[in-house]
């Protein structure tokens, strides 16, 4: 169903007709960090520096047209980067309603092992 909605808003051209390209794409997106992150800040391993860095999600797993593509006319195009912003509009109310049920989870889970712990 999400798919559909998205589809049907690329086919009508929701997606394409925007004049204003998005410059900074995230490729690890800013809702998702924001789940691992601390008074909004994340912290980072740099493997090539072997050093490790705090920073807000705005500023981090974001490059410069990662998505910007160029179109059939030779034109700069940030159709995927809006194409994922339609998708994780439609996903995140799921993923916050799931993860709103992770306490209940981790109780279950806890309790499981209480049992299995004394049998």
């Amino acid at each position: 169903m999400v798919i559909k909605s998205i589809i049907s808003q690329w086919n009508s051209n929701a997606i394409q007709m925007s004049s204003n390209i998005t410059h900074r794409n995230h490729y690890l997106p800013q809702r998702y960090q924001l789940g691992f992150a601390e008074q909004e800040i994340v912290w980072v391993y740099d493997r090539e520096e072997n050093s490790c860095r705090s920073g807000h999600p705005k500023n981090v797993g974001v490059q410069n047209d990662f998505y910007t593509v160029v179109d059939q006319n030779g034109q700069q195009t940030d159709m995927v980067e809006k194409m994922f912003t339609l998708l994780e509009g439609k996903v995140w109310p799921v993923i916050d309603r799931l993860d709103g049920r992770k306490a209940e989870w981790e109780a279950t889970i806890v309790l499981t092992w209480r049992c299995l712990w004394r049998s």
